[in-house]
């Protein structure tokens, strides 16, 4: 992927002068602000060395590539090349970090473990990010019946690994446990000791024989275990 933004000063391209700090600072603003879909105003960007000024004759082109897969905010390095048309004249490796302002949702209340998020639970507020961008939670789309995977405190900007699907059994709730030996079928009461959903192996614990066995979840409260 990248990006290539031709500098304007006031009414044209850059014919000869110097490209400084500025200027690669108003490129990465630039090239960040296409990546996000934002205006440049919401990008910050800290370049983290110093940049020797360099003079060029003639119009120039500032191209800005990511070292890695995709450009993202925090702390990365990018490659910034100085081109007059097809023509490489330098190529810097510059270390930045990148801060994004957009809405994110942000807890209004502590959210235990295992419950249901609810849009009465969350605020949309307008704030700078330095990290994490690709673990938000989009603030425009639904979270449909999504429970929390741990307890998410007040005031915590919400993220995907806040966040899974609800199991069909959790984590030490009561379950029947059935167990199958050739044509003999028996069932007891058991603690299952992981989460499941349907078709997923679990642990379950027997209390009458304190043994710890292997099954399969059928439904919420049943768990099938075969024995060879």
């Amino acid at each position: 992927m990248r990006f290539i933004l031709s500098f304007l000063l006031s009414t044209g391209f850059i014919f000869g002068g110097t490209i400084d700090a500025p200027e690669i600072e108003t490129a990465l603003i630039r090239t960040f602000a296409q990546q996000f879909k934002v205006p440049p105003d919401d990008i910050h960007i800290s370049i983290l060395h110093t940049i020797k000024p360099k003079f060029y004759t003639g119009s120039v082109t500032l191209t800005v590539t990511p070292t890695g897969t995709l450009l993202d905010v925090g702390y990365q390095t990018v490659w910034v090349e100085v081109r007059k048309k097809k023509l490489l004249l330098d190529r810097s490796l510059i270390s930045i970090k990148v801060g994004l302002e957009m809405d994110v949702l942000i807890t209004k209340v502590r959210i235990p473990r295992r419950q249901t998020i609810s849009s009465d639970q969350l605020i949309v507020k307008h704030q700078l990010i330095t990290d994490s961008y690709r673990q938000l939670v989009d603030p425009h789309e639904k979270i449909g019946d999504l429970v929390s995977s741990r307890v998410i405190p007040a005031g915590r900007i919400l993220m995907k690994k806040y966040l899974r699907e609800p199991p069909v059994v959790w984590k030490e709730s009561p379950v029947r446990i059935q167990i199958i030996a050739g044509d003999l079928v028996l069932e007891t009461s058991g603690i299952s000791k992981k989460d499941g959903k349907l078709g997923e192996q679990i642990h379950v614990l027997c209390p009458s024989t304190g043994k710890r066995l292997t099954g399969i979840v059928k439904s919420p409260d049943l768990v099938v275990v075969e024995l060879p």
